[in-house]
């Protein structure tokens, strides 16, 4: 067992981490299904190996739980089918046999990391484990979204215009859109197309008192302006970039004109606000795709900017050229290990090449 959970090439591999960031928790309809094992908010009592496993197996293979589809369309599907391969082209340590059956790989793994989780907690602490498991469920998960809803609309953020969020829940994104006081002071910008299965989405709110949400040509034509495909074209290594659905999400947006006492009605209506492209994204684990990301969004603003010399009769950028404000979680660490792990002092090199700023200042983090 200790040499299992300390096997580095597991984790290189992603052999646990990936199924259980599917299934530890699978939004179904309005209810969540929690896989039963420690680490998830699987509430039931789970004594010994042998109830565990019944338990396991139940919902590994037999229970159906309804999720959104890429499309926006509702499946009913069993919770191990749910699983995707492990792509060598992601995650380089996988090798081809293992590539070809990284599903059952994946069950394996998780099932003998869940039992080795319940053998150590009853062995250690059989009669508290439990207890302070629910004790910290019903204090940090329990109506989580309304507090996550409280925090963003009360005076910690009253400031704030732009907010990005990653990892979003589609479930939390519908109930987002759902409730009159996010709708009165936010834009909820979201992908067109959910991902209700690996269910880590990435989203922006805009404040709806100083932004309008716009269609324009140089924005896609869907109704909230998104980009995300016409950015995702870009990447230098489409194919290899370990992206997935969710983890980049573009759009654009204009700044609303305050009318002041010097203009007319007819020249406010006419006038028009401060174009931005916004972007939120969610790094891989090992921040791999980061660069290569904002390199492809610096590529669509480049195209904007050339766009907009061509059409300007003087050969000068028009004053409404779209600014690009960038939130991320970048995933990168104190240690550069080309090829493996992006380190954060080389990533912001790499911004200063690209002429970006970040919060802390040109080439600082």
């Amino acid at each position: 067992m200790s040499d299992f959970l300390n096997d580095a090439e597991i984790g290189a591999k992603r052999l646990c981490s990936l199924p259980d960031r599917v299934t530890n928790t699978v939004h179904s309809g309005i209810e969540s299904a929690c896989r039963p094992t420690v680490i998830s908010c699987y509430r039931e009592a789970l004594p010994n190996i042998n109830e565990w496993w019944v338990h396991w197996k139940d919902f590994m293979f037999s229970k159906q739980v309804q999720i959104v589809t890429k499309t926006g369309l509702t499946t009913s599907r069993r919770v191990c089918e749910l699983l995707d391969p492990i792509k060598q082209s992601k995650y380089p340590a996988v090798t081809d046999v293992e590539q070809a059956c990284s599903i059952s790989l994946q069950i394996i793994c998780l099932a003998a990391f869940d039992a080795s989780l319940v053998f150590i907690m009853n062995t250690v602490a059989p009669r508290d484990w439990h207890r302070i498991k629910t004790s910290l469920m019903d204090v940090l998960h329990q109506n989580k979204c309304l507090r996550v809803k409280d925090i963003l609309t009360g005076h910690v953020y009253a400031s704030c215009d732009i907010i990005f969020l990653q990892e979003v829940s589609a479930a939390m994104v519908r109930d987002f859109e759902n409730d009159s006081e996010m709708k009165e002071k936010y834009h909820i910008l979201s992908p067109e197309t959910l991902d209700g299965k690996r269910d880590q989405n990435s989203i922006i709110l805009t404040a709806s008192c100083r932004f309008s949400v716009v269609k324009s040509k140089n924005c896609s034509q869907t109704s909230k302006g998104e980009i995300t495909a016409q950015v995702t074209r870009l990447l230098d290594d489409g194919d290899s970039t370990p992206i997935t659905p969710g983890d980049l999400f573009v759009v654009g947006c204009q700044e609303k004109v305050t009318k002041t006492s010097n203009i007319s009605d007819t020249e406010l209506r006419q006038s028009q606000g401060q174009q931005y492209i916004l972007a939120s994204f969610h790094g891989d684990t090992d921040g791999l795709a980061t660069i290569p990301v904002v390199r492809a969004v610096q590529k669509y603003m480049t195209t904007l900017e050339s766009d907009d010399l061509a059409a300007d009769d003087g050969g000068v950028a028009s004053p409404c050229s779209p600014l690009l404000v960038f939130g991320m979680d970048a995933n990168t660490y104190k240690v550069h290990d080309e090829g493996k792990r992006q380190g954060v002092i080389d990533f912001t090199k790499h911004l200063a090449t690209m002429n970006i700023l970040t919060c802390w200042g040109a080439g600082k983090i």
